[in-house]
């Protein structure tokens, strides 16, 4: 299962739409962004049971970050937890699916492995906000790519390295073929086209 391309575009245009107005240089404010659409952000301790929620309580919404799956404030990590919960917030048929009680609230947990269309279509809300190509280009070097270049850029947008090395071959400004196994088995791949 893959995100249609034209709703790829559709994300990305409207996350560079955000950008321009909530950025700090390479960082994407996400504090601004929730504080002009008035919805609380609460950091806390859930246990193991979500890494993130965005909750409709029939007048509000509200975004929880579960402490306990290494969502600390301010944290590389939560930043995209964040991010993928304005993804289901911004993108109106998440929203409007939660507000009507068509979609009932869920946990999302970071996964690699995603087979749901809304929490891939929240995944890449996030790494587009996060990660907008036209920066990830500026910020990139033109030549000499390797690991510490994709460990710079994940400081310049205080992005996980993870979510840096999949936007980077989103945006394949270099061939980047990445494998994640477990027991010399291959759980998951990613390459740039």
């Amino acid at each position: 299962m893959e995100i249609p391309i034209q709703k790829k575009k559709q994300i990305e245009q409207f996350t560079e739409f955000i950008v321009r107005d909530y950025s700090n240089g390479y960082v994407t404010d996400l504090e601004s962004i929730a504080l002009t659409e008035d919805i609380p952000c609460y950091y806390d301790h859930y246990e193991k049971f979500f890494d993130g929620m965005l909750l409709f309580d029939g007048s509000k919404f509200h975004i929880h970050l579960n402490i306990d799956r290494g969502n600390a404030p301010q944290s590389k990590r939560s930043r995209f937890t964040w991010a993928h919960e304005l993804g289901h917030y911004f993108l109106d048929e998440h929203r409007e699916g939660l507000r009507s009680g068509k979609f009932k609230p869920h946990p999302s947990f970071t996964n690699l492995v995603r087979n749901n269309l809304i929490e891939m279509e929240a995944d890449y809300f996030a790494s587009c906000l996060l990660i907008p190509s036209y920066k990830i280009r500026d910020a990139s070097p033109g030549k000499g790519f390797s690991f510490g270049t994709i460990i710079n850029l994940s400081d310049t947008f205080q992005t996980s390295i993870l979510a840096t090395l999949i936007r980077s071959a989103e945006v394949g400004f270099h061939e980047i073929f990445v494998v994640i196994s477990k027991d010399n088995i291959v759980k998951w791949f990613l390459r740039s086209s």
